[in-house]
């Protein structure tokens, strides 16, 4: 039997590592004040570009989709009608899903809450919990 230095083996382990890995980057764990919850209409959408998230109010609530690629996090440019990158070419729809690679992943969903006892903040205003994904069909529901 054959003798195989720990480099070489650690070297193999980190290069099959890397090319096995996925190509999706998620954002780190935090919370973003959107604002008060008079500032979010319902049957509104508002693009927050400096924060990376798209927040919907419909009838059945609020939600906040991420609008950085799953590719690199370069933040998403908006059109109108699609999410594109300028850096990977990668193109979401308005839902998050993906239209074009190299994202492999859909845009992630995050808990809004509403919770100014947590935070110290004016009773109605909207947080978001970024890092920690939801269903896209979860909302907020808005008294």
């Amino acid at each position: 039997m054959k003798k195989i230095s720990f480099a070489v083996l650690l070297l193999s382990l980190l290069f099959l590592t890397s090319c096995t890995s996925s190509d999706v980057r998620k954002r780190a764990f935090g919370y973003f004040r959107i604002g008060d919850v008079k500032n979010f209409p319902v049957n509104s959408t508002q693009y927050l570009s400096n924060d990376g998230l798209l927040i919907r109010h419909d009838e059945g609530g609020v939600s906040a989709m991420s609008t950085l690629c799953t590719f690199d996090l370069a933040p998403l440019t908006f059109s109108g009608k699609e999410f594109s990158s300028p850096y990977s070419s990668s193109k979401h729809d308005m839902l998050g899903l993906v239209l074009h690679g190299p994202d492999k992943a859909n845009l992630p969903f995050y808990k809004v809450l509403q919770e100014s006892a947590l935070f110290g903040g004016p009773k109605d205003t909207l947080y978001v919990k970024v890092g920690v994904e939801v269903s896209n069909e979860w909302r907020l529901k808005i008294q």
